[in-house]
Formats: structure tokens, C-alpha cells, sequence
């Protein structure tokens, strides 16, 4: 082991610009790829707020009727997907504001008439919020006579969803592209210290040396090269959080399980990309 860290060590120590190219290179590739994560994350963070606060509010026409009203009741009860509503009216929902505006009582002075419409309150059954069932009662309200507009969290859920999707997509080609073109830096610098001590590696295959002994010491080489890219990725990243977070304070940042991870990743991609050029040298 002595000798393969010794061995490992001074490969490492020639052409320093050569490895400082490759841990620059893997570096900026993971700190890219860790910003798409980090974005995805914190989308599914906004997305597990939204879940708990799925109820509708359907907002009613000034001129609707009793009878308007009983349908869109009948149609509320018999849905499936609501836990329970509340009707509130006009003067309540006037009521209602004027005590959450109470500090400033001027607002109400110049009113002669009430601008605030009636509605029904409803909360949606936890199983049903991001349901096509949802989807279909608010459809069938908006459809409905007496009814003027109708709001749920669920149409943002969807929007949020659909970003989410196109998020993971991009996750997935950057991240493939950015791990074969990591290994393939590592591959071709690792290739370089090969071919620049072949005449070593052929003295060691004459005189017996295994292909495990030979490539140990640029194995380690490779891993070291994708550690260090790691975590210069994960110090860029963790400062580009505090400066986010300097202006948006709910920004979410997994700490160690993310930089632990960059780092992790680092070494593993620079350890594939080490051993298929060690692999191809070793062959010829």
C-alpha cells in the first residue's frame, strides 16, 4: 500500500497544470449539475407545502339564486372528494375583512356598496388533492350558473408539477453529458501519465508485475482528481446558497448529504475515468 500511495503521489506530481485543468473542469461540471439539484429540490419543498392547503374557494355571482345555490351544494355533497364547506356570505366575507383590516378603518369609509362576493368555502379529502376528481368538480362549478370563479391551490400544483417534470428531464441529460464528459477528461489526463511512464509500466509487466499493481497508483490519481473537483463544486455551491439565502431566507440547502454527495460523486467519476484509460492502456 506504501508503495502504490509513493507511486500514486508522484504521478499525481508531474504536469500539475494538466491535473489542475482536469479538477477545474470536473469542479465547474458538478457545481452546474448541483445547482439543477439544488433548484429540484427546493421545488419539491414548495410542492410538499402546497399538498396540506389544497382547499377550493368557489366565488358566487351577486344575482344568483336559491335554487343556483342548492345545485351547486348538491353537487359539492355528492362529489366524493370534499371533506366539508362553508357557505359565506356577502356581509360575512365583508365582515371578515373589515376585522382583518381593522388597523386602518378609513379603507371602508368611502363604501356605499358591498364589493365582496359571496362563496363556499371547501376542503378537499387529502387522497382526492391531486386527483382528476379535483379536477373534474372544479370544472363542473365553473360550468355552473350561479358561479363566477373558482380557486385552488391545485391549478399552481400543476403548474408546479409540470416545472418539476421539465426539471428531472434536465437533471437527467446534464447530468448524463457532464458525467461522460467528466470521464472522459479524467480518462484522457490519466491516459497522458500513462503514456508518459510507459516505459515503467513495461519494465514492471516484464518483470512480473500484475495489471491490479500497475494500476493502482493512477486509479488513485483519477479518484484524488474527481474528490478535489468535488469539493471545489460543493464550497462553490454551499457559497452560492449564502448568498441566496441572504435574499430569499426559505431557500432549502440538504448541507451534508449534498456536499458529502458532490464530493463522493467526484471520487467515483474520477475513479471510472481513470480505470477505463488504465483498462485501454493495459490492453495495447
Amino acid at each position: 500500500m506504501a508503495y502504490t500511495l509513493r507511486e500514486a503521489y508522484k504521478t499525481f506530481a508531474k504536469r500539475r497544470g494538466t491535473h489542475v485543468a482536469a479538477i477545474t473542469t470536473i469542479a465547474s461540471s458538478l457545481f452546474v449539475l448541483s445547482l439543477f439539484a439544488l433548484g429540484t429540490i427546493n421545488l419539491v419543498k414548495i410542492m410538499r407545502e402546497l399538498y396540506p392547503k389544497m382547499d377550493m374557494t368557489v366565488f358566487l355571482k351577486d344575482d344568483i339564486g336559491l335554487k343556483e345555490r342548492r345545485e351547486i351544494e348538491e353537487l359539492l355533497e355528492s362529489s366524493g372528494v370534499v371533506e366539508q364547506y362553508q357557505y359565506i356570505s356577502k356581509e360575512t366575507a365583508l365582515q371578515e375583512f373589515k376585522s382583518e383590516m381593522a388597523e386602518s378603518p378609513e379603507l371602508f369609509e368611502a363604501l356605499d356598496i358591498n364589493p365582496l362576493p359571496a362563496s363556499f368555502q371547501v376542503q378537499i379529502h387529502t387522497p382526492y388533492q391531486q386527483s382528476d376528481d379535483l379536477l373534474k368538480l372544479a370544472s363542473e362549478l365553473e360550468r355552473m350558473g350561479g358561479v363566477d370563479d373558482v380557486r385552488y391551490r391545485g391549478r399552481l400544483l400543476e403548474r408546479l408539477q409540470k416545472i418539476f417534470s421539465g426539471a428531472v428531464l434536465i437533471d437527467t441529460i446534464l447530468g448524463i453529458s457532464l458525467c461522460l464528459a467528466m470521464i472522459y477528461v479524467v480518462s484522457n489526463t490519466v491516459g497522458l501519465l500513462v503514456y508518459s511512464r510507459r516505459n515503467e509500466v513495461e519494465i514492471m509487466k516484464l518483470v512480473g508485475a500484475t495489471d491490479s499493481f500497475i494500476k493502482k497508483p493512477f486509479l488513485i490519481v483519477g479518484l484524488i482528481q474527481g474528490a478535489l473537483g468535488g469539493t471545489f463544486a460543493a464550497l462553490l455551491l454551499y457559497a452560492f446558497y449564502l448568498i441566496v439565502r441572504a435574499r430569499v431566507s426559505a431557500v432549502v440547502f440538504p448541507g451534508t448529504m449534498l456536499i458529502g454527495g458532490l464530493i463522493a460523486f467526484g471520487a467515483l467519476l474520477g475513479l471510472l475515468g481513470s480505470l477505463v484509460s488504465v483498462r485501454k492502456f493495459l490492453k495495447t
